[in-house]
């Protein structure tokens, strides 16, 4: 009999470390950022910099839109820098950003338009 209750209570707690992990990670949605080419010139690269590194999305043509996600862990920031074929480059300032923000990162040839799209709850 006591080791029956010894295994229950250890089944519980297993459950309930469980139960908590996925409450916790569940609401640890990713960052979205899509980089849209909406210049005449071709994106070399685009070079997307946050708190806990740096992701590189390269050759994207005119008219084109690539979609980069990555862990925040809470409140960060990232900043885009977009580097053409010709070499001239464009950036935007920080961005504030949570887990399950979207953003969408217009590129021209004079510079990056900002949008957010904030998650519904």
């Amino acid at each position: 009999m006591r080791g029956a209750r010894r295994a229950v209570v250890i089944a519980v707690g297993l459950l309930g470390g469980l139960l908590v992990g996925w409450l916790a990670l569940r609401h640890a949605a990713a960052v979205t950022v899509t980089v849209k080419n909406e210049s005449a010139k071709p994106i070399a690269s685009a070079r997307l910099e946050h708190r806990l590194g740096l992701v590189l999305v390269e050759n994207v043509a005119p008219g084109e839109a690539r979609t980069i996600r990555f862990a925040a862990g809470g409140e960060t920031s990232y900043a885009l820098r977009v580097r053409f074929a010709d070499g001239s480059v464009v950036g935007n300032r920080p961005q504030y950003a949570e887990s399950g923000y979207s953003f969408v990162e217009t590129v021209t040839e004079a510079g990056i338009k900002t949008d957010l799209h904030l998650p519904r709850y």
